[in-house]
């Protein structure tokens, strides 16, 4: 079924049609754009909202918890609402080593994501990484940071993260990046080597 523009930009703007989990954390424009899309497509193809953000986040994603070290201003918690809904729950530490440690007591699959803006300079992240990767090497870690010119997925710094991202960042970038370090991660096991 075609979705009417007018109709869709009723929806879009409309405040009603956010709840009140969703109105918490609509930050941005974009963000309720993305929001209304995520819903409004996902009804117009037959899938509820988390069907929707299941198929964006895949099955590798979706059954992990989310470990997040960022700021309370970090452009990053502009999704915390969104992952919370559509993973096994958003869980916020204040370094990366109590992260690791939390994921290692419940024994659960994670996903680390450090907003690494968030240290003195990138040396001493560096350093606070390379270390947490000798020591949890099977710990699946997205870096992220304004700083970065590009995100890469790839296992170039596998020695550090599985995955970096550049913030801010939209919500499918967002989705390959997870993802992706999923994959890197095993990848990476899979040859029993990390640097």
């Amino acid at each position: 079924m075609p979705l009417r523009l007018s109709g869709l930009t009723q929806f879009l703007f409309a405040d009603r049609n956010l709840g009140p989990r969703e109105a918490d954390h609509a930050v941005s424009l974009a963000d309720r754009l993305a929001q209304g899309v995520d819903i409004r497509l996902g009804g117009a193809m037959g899938h509820r909202p988390r069907e929707a953000a299941a198929h964006i986040l895949g099955p590798s994603i979706v059954d992990r918890r989310i470990l997040l070290v960022a700021e309370p201003r970090s452009s990053i918690q502009t999704h915390l609402g969104w992952l919370d809904q559509n993973t096994r729950g958003v869980y916020a530490y204040g370094t990366p080593a109590q992260a690791v440690a939390a994921a290692a007591v419940s024994g659960d699959p994670t996903v680390l994501i450090v907003d690494i803006d968030m240290f003195v300079n990138v040396h001493v992240a560096l350093d606070v990484h390379s270390t947490q990767r000798q020591h949890a090497p099977n710990q699946v870690t997205v870096i992220a940071s304004e700083r970065f010119t590009m995100h890469d997925m790839s296992c170039e710094r596998a020695a550090i993260a599985d995955a970096s991202i550049r913030l801010p960042v939209s919500r499918p970038e967002l989705a390959l990046a997870l993802g992706a370090a999923v994959s890197n991660n095993g990848f990476i096991r899979g040859r029993g080597r990390l640097n």
